[in-house]
C-alpha cells in the first residue's frame, strides 16, 4: 500500500461535505476535481502509469488534456509549509563563514562585477567591453512598459527634449542584468553585493531581483525604502505563487483542521493515497505509525462503510459493493425494515440513534 502511494497519483478526487440543516437532517453539497501536481521550485512529482489504467479511463471519458492544463495543483501540505519556511527566511542574513576568494579566476570575477555595478550607479551604460570573466557581457534595461514618451505621460511634440534625453537615460539605468552565471559564481556575487560598498550609509543604492531562472541577477536601481517596498511585494508575490501551486492541499489542510469524521467506502488505499500526496510525502514503516498519522489527519475518525457493512451480514448479506449498499439502503422494497433494523441494533449496543435524512445540493 505504501510503495503504491508513492508510485501513483490522484488525477479527480470526490468529496461531499455535509451541513446539517436541522434536528436530524443533512444537506450533502458534491464536489469532483480534476488534479494534477504542476511542478514548484524543488517540488516536482514523478509517477508511474498503468496502460491497463489509461484505456479504462479514456474508454470512460476522461479528458486527460483538461486534466493537466486545468486541473487543480496540489503538493503535500509539508511541502507547501516548507517552501513558505524558506520565503519567511531569505530576508535573513545567512549564517556561516564567508567563502573566502583565492584563485586569480575569482578575484578577477569579483573586480569586474564590482566595477560594473560601480559604472551602472554612476551613470555609464555597459559597454561591450564591460564583461564578466563568463565572457558574457551585462545588459541595461528599463523599468515600466511603452515608450519613453507614455511612460512620461508627454507627446514627442510636446516634451522638452532635454527632459526627454534624461528620462530616457534614467529609464535605461533603471536595471542592471548580470550575465548568467553558474552557482559558485552566484554566491560570490550575492556575497560581494550585500556589502557596504555601492551605497551610503550602507545601502548599495539598488535592489537585487530574484527571477525565476535562478541563473541571473537584476540589480533595480532603488532607494532603501523603495528596496524595502520592492522586497515586501516579491515576498507576497513568492507567498502567493506557493499557495496557487500548493492549491488542493489547502482542502485537505481544511479538513484536518474541521475535526469532522471521515466516511469512504472501501477506502484503506484512498486514505493513504490522500496521506502520501496532499499531507506529508512520507508514510511510516509500520502499521502503528501509520495509524498515528491517519489519526493526526482525520481527528474525527475514519469510518469505512464497506467494514461496516460486512459486519451487518443480516442486512447486506454477501455483497457489500458501494451501489449495492447504497440500493439497499435507499431504493430497495426492505429499506424501511432495513432502516428499522439499523435502529434496532443502534439502541441494543446502548448508542440510539434516529437515521438522519439527507437532501443534495443543486448542482
Amino acid at each position: 500500500m505504501a510503495e503504491s502511494s508513492k508510485s501513483y497519483i490522484i488525477t479527480q478526487y470526490g468529496l461531499s461535505c455535509f451541513e446539517p440543516t436541522g434536528p436530524d437532517s443533512y444537506q450533502a453539497r458534491t464536489f469532483n476535481f480534476y488534479l494534477f501536481p504542476q511542478p514548484h521550485g524543488a517540488y516536482n512529482r514523478r509517477f508511474l502509469c498503468d496502460a491497463s489504467s489509461l484505456v479504462f479511463l479514456s474508454e470512460h471519458g476522461f479528458d486527460f488534456n483538461k486534466c493537466i492544463s486545468q486541473g487543480v495543483p496540489y503538493m503535500p501540505v509539508r511541502t507547501r509549509d516548507f517552501q513558505l519556511l524558506q520565503v519567511n527566511r531569505s530576508g535573513e542574513p545567512r549564517g556561516g563563514e564567508p567563502v573566502v576568494v583565492t584563485t586569480d579566476n575569482d578575484k578577477a570575477f569579483i573586480a569586474d562585477l564590482i566595477q560594473l555595478v560601480t559604472d551602472w550607479l554612476a551613470g555609464n551604460m555597459p559597454s561591450s567591453s564591460s564583461m564578466l570573466p563568463n565572457g558574457c557581457a551585462a545588459a541595461t534595461s528599463a523599468a515600466g512598459s511603452g515608450t519613453d514618451d507614455e511612460r512620461m505621460g508627454t507627446s514627442a511634440d510636446e516634451a522638452d527634449p532635454v527632459a526627454v534625453a534624461a528620462a530616457q537615460q534614467e529609464q535605461q539605468h533603471a536595471e542592471l542584468e548580470l550575465p548568467m552565471m553558474n552557482s559558485y559564481q552566484r554566491l560570490l556575487a550575492y556575497q560581494e553585493l550585500s556589502k557596504a560598498q555601492f551605497g551610503v550609509e550602507g545601502h548599495p543604492g539598488f535592489w537585487m531581483k530574484k527571477l525565476p531562472d535562478s541563473r541571473y541577477i537584476v540589480l533595480v536601481r532603488a532607494t532603501p525604502q523603495q528596496a524595502e517596498q520592492f522586497e515586501a511585494e516579491a515576498r507576497a508575490a513568492r507567498i502567493r505563487a506557493i499557495h496557487d501551486a500548493a492549491g488542493f492541499a489547502a482542502v485537505f489542510d481544511l479538513m484536518r483542521r474541521s475535526g469532522k469524521p471521515a466516511v469512504g467506502h472501501n477506502c484503506m488505499f484512498d486514505i493513504a493515497y490522500g496521506l502520501y500526496s496532499f499531507a506529508d510525502a512520507y508514510l511510516p514503516s509500520t502499521w502503528r505509525d501509520y495509524k498515528k498519522m491517519v489519526n493526526a489527519w482525520h481527528p474525527g475518525g475514519v469510518f469505512d462503510t464497506k467494514y461496516i457493512a460486512k459486519r451487518l451480514p443480516e442486512v447486506f448479506d454477501r455483497d457489500t459493493s458501494l451501489a449495492t449498499v447504497y440500493t439497499h439502503l435507499m431504493h430497495s422494497e426492505q429499506a424501511d425494515g432495513i432502516q428499522q433494523l439499523l435502529e434496532a441494533a443502534a439502541a441494543t449496543s446502548g448508542n440510539p440513534v434516529q437515521l438522519p435524512s439527507v437532501s443534495h445540493a443543486p448542482g
